[in-house]
């Protein structure tokens, strides 16, 4: 199961960061985007989602994940539900509604 922890072999994740472009550096903003990338499609994938989780599915550090799911949140992308978890945010519709009318 590669680099998958012991509790998530067996189920299959959302998606990892760096499923897509693979950069070295850890500071890199292919590496970010590519994060940012995978938080939506993890949030899209679930109800509702928090940090631990996301950091979890994605294999990164907790910070990381606060950070990629607080700065989309600002943007009005995801929005932070009661029970303090994520969900997708009006903004992402407005975004694909208006691809559509015009």
């Amino acid at each position: 199961m590669g680099g998958w922890p012991a509790h998530r072999r067996g189920h299959e994740p959302a998606r990892r960061w760096d499923d897509g472009v693979r950069d070295e550096r850890d500071d890199s903003p292919l590496r970010s985007v590519s994060i940012a990338i995978s938080v939506l499609d993890c949030v899209a994938e679930d109800a509702e989602l928090g940090a631990t989780k996301m950091a979890a599915r994605l294999g990164i550090a907790k910070s990381t994940a606060c950070r990629m799911l607080a700065a989309p949140a600002a943007r009005g992308l995801l929005e932070r539900s009661r029970s303090g978890r994520y969900q997708l945010g009006p903004r992402l519709f407005e975004m694909g509604s208006s691809r559509w009318t015009g």
